[in-house]
């Protein structure tokens, strides 16, 4: 990316199921990192999915933002040292998120392109967080 993010994913979802979804939209080259449940002991809401992102994205937690439409998301990202932001476009109501405390909640795409400073990015990168199959590192994204 050249605004300097890394995108990775941090999912429950099994890897091929992960795989097919990314290679049928066309977009599994913009993921520097993905880690699914079968490929960690514990799953989230544990931390070693997040460890393992993190790991693999080659910074530390502390520079990644979570991006979590799940109470869960929020717990691993917490469990990680992460930074975490609750969306509102996943199945768990937006207050549900809230009482998990976020760091940042938000409820429309374009607040997490102004809190990144992204507000004028190149058009891949908008539709990919637009699609909301992403994730952030360097800062990096997890989604």
């Amino acid at each position: 990316m050249d605004r300097g993010f890394n995108l990775a994913i941090a999912t429950n979802e099994l890897r091929e199921n992960l795989d097919m979804l990314l290679t049928t939209f066309g977009i599994d080259h913009m993921f520097k990192a993905t880690c699914c449940a079968d490929e960690v002991r514990h799953p989230k809401p544990w931390p070693d999915m997040g460890r393992k992102v993190v790991s693999r994205l080659g910074t530390h937690a502390t520079r990644a933002l979570m991006l979590g439409d799940s109470v869960c998301d929020i717990e691993m990202a917490r469990n990680n040292r992460m930074q975490t932001c609750a969306v509102s476009w996943g199945a768990t109501s937006f207050d549900r998120l809230i009482v998990a405390s976020p760091n940042i909640a938000i409820t429309d795409f374009t607040q997490l392109l102004d809190i990144l400073g992204l507000s004028n990015t190149n058009p891949e990168f908008h539709s990919i967080f637009h699609n909301r199959t992403t994730g952030i590192s360097e800062t990096s994204l997890v989604y």
